[in-house]
């Protein structure tokens, strides 16, 4: 299998799994979709919606450039790893530590969360090293893509939640 199919796989595999383990997740959390946002203050709620919907449509532009662009795109594989396996944990770790809160439970999360920015900064590094000559409008939407991406998993969730959820 290339790598470009290797990556494909990953990436349609995986993806569905992020919503499914949201889906599962959903039906073992008893207290409610409040106990999710933690003592996230009000003002500070109204980001994510839009931080969400940035981030699932940035999703798509850097893909494709990542994906179908790319001269090498097995150097995509471990960023997407880390952006889609984690996005798989966190709710049900999250759904787990409202549950039965402790300590390395919530050490995991905060592990979880970083991962998926992590692998979003990396995606962003090797665009820009790998597509730094090209001046391309799918490069321009794929840039603006994963920087709103990165924003929302980096400040958002990497940060902001976590402090705030506590």
């Amino acid at each position: 299998m290339s790598d470009r199919n290797k990556l494909i796989s990953i990436i349609a595999i995986l993806g569905p799994c992020v919503l499914l383990s949201y889906y599962i997740a959903a039906q073992y959390n008893t207290k409610g979709i409040d106990a999710l946002w933690g003592n996230i203050p009000e003002h500070i709620k109204i980001y994510y919606p839009i931080g969400m919907l940035i981030a699932t449509i940035g999703f798509f532009p850097f893909t494709y450039l990542t994906v179908f662009k790319s001269a090498d795109p097995k150097r995509y594989i471990l960023p997407y790893v880390f952006i889609l396996v984690p996005s798989i944990m966190w709710m049900p770790l999250t759904v787990s530590y409202i549950n039965n809160p402790n300590e390395l439970l919530w050490l995991v999360i905060r592990l979880v969360l970083i991962l998926v920015a992590v692998g979003a900064i990396l995606i962003y590094m090797r665009m820009k090293k790998e597509f730094k000559v090209q001046q391309s409008s799918i490069y321009l939407f794929a840039l603006i893509g994963v920087l709103g991406f990165i924003g929302h998993t980096l400040l958002l969730d990497g940060l902001l939640w976590p402090y705030y959820f506590k």
